[in-house]
């Protein structure tokens, strides 16, 4: 089978500051899952997307029997995140991964607290604010977890 691997190239973004040694994701640190699905005998075209990439990403697809999706992120971290399964969905391309919906609720702890708890899901006591100005004047009962 012939697979695309997506990931966030993200070699061009800032992230944090430099004593975080926050990895890189390139070709390089897909190495490994790289490995695998070619020792299962799949044929793995990597492919690095970030937001100026991924309009090209449906013609890369050509040939391709499915996509295994590590695309990660938020999306307003630089990375193209939910973008990823949006853009595959929209295109009917199966991959990996869980559905754009999905991932965009499961990146918003506040959304994913509220539709758990709407379906019935016991949760923790908890809360969202919206800004740091919100908490003036708030004790929390203790063990907490931020």
């Amino acid at each position: 089978m012939r697979l695309a691997l997506l990931f966030c190239d993200t070699r061009g973004l800032r992230r944090g500051i430099a004593s975080d040694d926050l990895p890189d994701q390139d070709e390089q640190a897909m190495e490994p899952v790289i490995a695998v699905l070619r020792r299962l005998g799949h044929q793995v075209e990597p492919m690095g997307l970030t937001f100026a990439t991924l309009a090209e990403l449906p013609p890369r697809l050509t040939g391709c029997d499915a996509v295994f999706n590590l695309c990660d992120g938020s999306g307003v971290d630089g990375t193209v995140g939910p973008g990823a399964p949006a853009l595959l969905q929209q295109q009917g391309i199966p991959f990996t991964g869980c559905s754009a919906d999905s991932y965009l609720m499961s990146i918003d702890k506040a959304c994913a607290r509220r539709v758990l708890a709407t379906a019935g899901v016991p949760i923790p006591e908890g809360r969202a604010f919206a800004s740091e100005e919100a908490l003036d004047g708030y004790v929390p009962a203790w063990p907490v977890i931020v």
